[in-house]
């Protein structure tokens, strides 16, 4: 959503309570370290609030830190 620097997640980001994290969601053709990559172009946009599937709106700094 590039009008408000918004991205809205699938299922592999959310927030079950313990803020934005990684979810796997049984997926095993794939590893925690593999969606994190993936996910490292979302750091080149704008983006300013992270809207997940699952859980609360979080923010840029929420994205950055699943990135790690």
């Amino acid at each position: 959503m590039p009008s408000i620097n918004a991205i809205v997640t699938g299922d592999s980001l959310s927030d079950f309570g313990d803020g934005l994290d990684i979810q796997l969601g049984g997926r095993k053709h794939v590893s925690r370290d593999d969606v994190a990559r993936r996910l490292r172009p979302l750091l080149d946009l704008p983006v300013e609030l992270v809207l997940p599937a699952d859980g609360e709106p979080s923010d840029r700094a929420a994205l950055e830190r699943v990135r790690s």
